[in-house]
């Protein structure tokens, strides 16, 4: 089902561990006399775990198969500490076009082996509709996402609409179908990582996924085997009690400040193009480190696909999501009119969980189903997460999610020069001229400075 393949891998890692852990201990740096500590008793069980942290013992996964929501609920969900690149919905339409309904079936027998096959039936039968509604609706996505695209992006030519119409219509229908659909990533994390992540694997998939890469690290150095044991958490989002209705805008409030809002521009240093862009520079840059003593506290209210792009910016702090029984309906199906097919796509999916373990109804979730939870970061946190997200290029949820914060936060720091806006917007609104090369949205960027965030459907 899952396969996982070690693809990264420097040998020696023990020799390693204690040639750092010599370095930190000795007065000349150890040249190479094969001197080897007890990583074991000297480094690892004194908790000296930055000795296993260094270039020598990152590890590079290949994983394949595993379903979107286990990444979103599972290897995305708590640490920061990885580098991961996944299979891209936005731009894989095919998996949506042509879902592997007995892929998904497998998957719930290999790690929920006392679901009963009726019960997996009734998944290949919510899966299969959600197939259906998405099939169907297509054609009049796509071509509301044409009307659109001559309305917001004047600079449209036709081949860009061409193009451009089918990937901005299948991201937005896309919401209907469950995040159980099966995806791939290259999934980068160290030594130290690795040990954490399988302690506290909290779900099936989670269990198995951190024992098959536990399991090809110790096929070429068997000698860490005494790093690993496992604990026994469970977790899962909580689930709602109750279907409420579909909503046509994200939320992204502000709750607090560490400082008082009327001071805020006095205290915070707010960068030049420059310094964000093509490189972000704002956490090595001294100049900025007060930034880093600035917090905002936020509550957002998204949905599954958001969430798994929210992810991926780890300079934010997340708390631990859960659903709420609202489900995030996108421009282009406000305009179809698809609120009441969402919504009874949610129902069912509330009354298949009711018989199914809780890891398992979380991967069932549509795309749409929209989870709460608090977030919090820095200033140079929210100038590297957001002003990448206030570009048209952008996914539309997390655009206007980004933009009502931007709004909030102007009003609340009183901006009348309209700084935050300046340094918050994407790149063509601080040098008029696009970042993103080829994908240049086609927006009219004359008027940019007279409105950097207008709403938009697509």
């Amino acid at each position: 089902m899952i396969q996982v393949k070690l693809r990264k891998f420097h040998p020696g890692m023990l020799e390693a561990a204690s040639r750092a852990g010599r370095i930190c201990r000795e007065p000349e740096i150890p040249g190479d006399d094969g001197k080897v500590i007890n990583v074991k008793e000297h480094l690892f069980e004194v908790g000296h775990h930055t000795t296993i942290q260094t270039a020598d013992h990152w590890l590079g996964f290949d994983i394949e198969g595993i379903a979107i929501g286990d990444v979103d609920f599972g290897l995305h969900l708590a640490g920061p500490f990885y580098v991961s690149l996944q299979r891209s919905g936005r731009l894989c339409g095919g998996m949506f076009e042509s879902p592997n309904i007995s892929q998904v079936k497998d998957y719930v027998r290999c790690f929920w082996p006392d679901v009963n096959e009726r019960n997996i039936e009734r998944i290949a039968a919510f899966v299969k509709r959600s197939a259906e509604i998405y099939a169907e609706n297509l054609p009049r996505a796509v071509a509301k996402v044409e009307e659109m695209i001559r309305v917001e992006r004047p600079h449209a030519s036709a081949q860009y609409i061409k193009l451009n119409a089918p990937k901005i219509a299948q991201e937005q229908l896309r919401t209907v179908f469950p995040v159980a659909l099966l995806t791939a990533l290259y999934y980068s994390i160290n030594l130290s990582t690795l040990v954490a992540l399988y302690k506290v694997a909290w779900s099936p998939v989670m269990k198995a996924v951190t024992q098959m890469m536990v399991e090809e690290v110790l096929k070429v150095e068997p000698a860490l085997s005494f790093m690993f044991s496992r604990g026994s958490i469970e977790w899962s989002p909580r689930m709602p009690s109750a279907i409420i209705d579909c909503l046509s805008k994200p939320k992204n409030e502000i709750l607090t400040s560490d400082i008082y809002f009327r001071d805020f521009l006095e205290k915070v240093v707010l960068p030049e193009p420059e310094s964000v862009f093509p490189i972000d520079t704002l956490n090595f840059d001294p100049r900025f480190m007060g930034n880093d003593m600035v917090r905002i506290n936020c509550f957002l209210h998204i949905s599954l696909a958001f969430l798994g792009q929210n992810q991926r910016h780890r300079t934010i702090e997340r708390g631990a999501p859960a659903f709420t029984g609202y489900y995030y309906l996108p421009p282009i199906l406000v305009k179809l009119g698809l609120g009441d097919t969402m919504g009874s796509i949610m129902e069912e999916w509330l009354r298949l969980s009711w018989d199914l373990p809780q890891s398992l109804s979380s991967i069932l979730a549509p795309y749409g189903a929209m989870v709460e939870f608090e977030n919090s970061g820095s200033i140079n946190g929210f100038l590297h997460e957001l002003g990448k997200r206030t570009c048209f290029c952008a996914q539309e949820e997390a655009y206007h999610a980004t933009r009502s914060f931007l709004r909030e936060l102007s009003v609340k720091v009183k901006d009348k020069g309209n700084l935050l806006r300046r340094h918050f917007a994407p790149v063509c609104v601080l040098t008029g001229e696009c970042g993103e090369g080829a994908r240049y949205c086609r927006r009219d960027l004359k008027k940019v400075a007279e409105d950097p965030f207008p709403d938009r459907s697509v």
